[in-house]
């Protein structure tokens, strides 16, 4: 099966690694690939009409038996409307849902292309049902399907031995933040939270991972080296940094945003609390004294939620797709 996958490029180099790492995953399934970019910015008339051109060329060339969009807004859009070959389109969550502090204007636009977008589609997958819950129609031809973890990558290793490598203090209390979108992630949150958690252990850091450096070979390191993890987003669809943290039995500390709730139900020693810094500092507090990992690996086995499952769950869509 040939799919031709339509891709964001973007200047942030950790931007879109998931959705190259899920086309591997398919790859390794026997599925032939080419990826065609499209740029999250500057998309002028000019451009457009550029990229729409060279797109028709593209699928020409190849001719694929589908095509597989990932995000909704523009990319969707341009892919629905610019050919007629059956399309899949994956909604990550940013571009359906709400962005608190993002103008009405660019709020309403992301969601008008992304949902004359599904008209086109034959089959759509959303990351979580908070981000299905935003589609206008074709909800029953919805695949709620969340990226998957490499398993080998992301694995339980001794906290003691990581922090040598990292060269961090052994007795610090760390806890883990990913502000790869500091305004939508709300680092001013966390750092309220970690200065209430410093009056009672004074020992304890803010780690701020910033997704303009390109670190991803240190983030198993790191997680590993943290005590806990700590989301307080505004808006998630399905944060990919709980699901790696789980895959560490790292403790996760969130409030209920995108599909986390359902991501830590039933697991040990991580908590789900109000986006309030008291309330997730008390949280902290206590996930970080019981010393004690999660039970998130096991979880996610038993979600099925490996890169190699969810790659053979899509798979099965693409089937679906190609055999309409």
């Amino acid at each position: 099966m040939k799919v031709l996958s339509i891709l964001a490029t973007t200047s942030i180099p950790l931007a879109m690694i998931f959705t190259h790492r899920q086309i591997e995953s398919l790859e390794k399934l026997g599925i032939e690939n080419q990826s065609f970019y499209i740029p999250a910015e500057g998309l002028t008339f000019i451009k457009l009409f550029t990229t729409v051109r060279e797109l028709r060329k593209t699928i020409s060339n190849f001719n694929p038996d589908l095509i597989h969009v990932q995000y909704g807004m523009i990319y969707a859009f341009i892919a629905a409307f610019s050919n007629c070959r059956p399309l899949v389109i994956t909604f990550h969550g940013s571009d359906l849902n709400t962005i608190p502090g993002e103008n009405f204007l660019k709020n309403a636009m992301k969601k008008i292309l992304s949902n004359l977008a599904v008209l086109r589609a034959r089959q759509v997958i959303c990351v979580s049902r908070v981000v299905q819950k935003n589609l206008w129609w074709k909800r029953k031809k919805v695949n709620i399907i969340p990226l998957g973890v490499n398993m080998v990558e992301f694995q339980p290793i001794d906290r003691k031995e990581v922090r040598r490598e990292l060269h961090w203090n052994e007795n610090e209390v760390v806890v883990l933040f990913n502000a790869n979108n500091p305004i939508i992630k709300r680092l001013d949150i966390a750092e309220q939270v970690i200065t209430i958690v410093k009056k009672s252990l004074p020992n304890a850091r803010l780690e701020v991972l910033d997704a303009k450096q390109d670190n991803r070979k240190l983030i198993p390191l790191i997680l590993n080296a943290s005590d806990c993890l700590l989301l307080c987003s505004d808006s998630e669809g399905s944060p990919t940094m709980v699901k790696e943290a789980l895959a560490c039995n790292i403790p996760v500390v969130s409030v209920d945003v995108g599909d986390v709730k359902e991501r830590l139900e039933s697991v040990d020693h991580s908590r789900i609390t109000e986006k309030e810094p008291h309330a997730l500092a008390s949280a902290v507090i206590e996930v970080v004294k019981s010393t004690r990992s999660s039970s998130g690996r096991n979880k996610l086995i038993a979600d099925h939620l490996s890169e190699e499952a969810v790659a053979e769950v899509i798979r099965e869509v693409y089937v679906k797709v190609v055999k309409c």
